[in-house]
């Protein structure tokens, strides 16, 4: 199967998003990634793993995120 990605530069590192499966299920990566002395380009254990329906949704919310900006507000607490 030919998997899709694409690598969005960042630093030193790129960040790759892609399809692929697990279980037979798809799912979407969103993982770093490094370089080695090669030039090869290969996955670190950094990144979030999910179903292509949770994706869009993380999509939705990251649009919304950067439609609002920095609020200055910690979201983890509880108040």
């Amino acid at each position: 199967a030919h998997i899709m990605a694409q690598f969005i530069e960042s630093g030193k590192s790129a960040i790759a998003v892609y399809f692929d499966e697990f279980n037979d299920n798809p799912v979407v990566h969103i993982r770093a990634t490094y370089t080695d002395k090669q030039g090869k380009r290969g996955r670190t254990r950094k990144g979030v793993m999910m179903t292509p329906e949770v994706a869009a949704q993380v999509f939705q919310a990251l649009g919304d995120v950067l439609t609002k900006g920095p609020t200055g507000e910690d979201p983890f607490e509880q108040g």
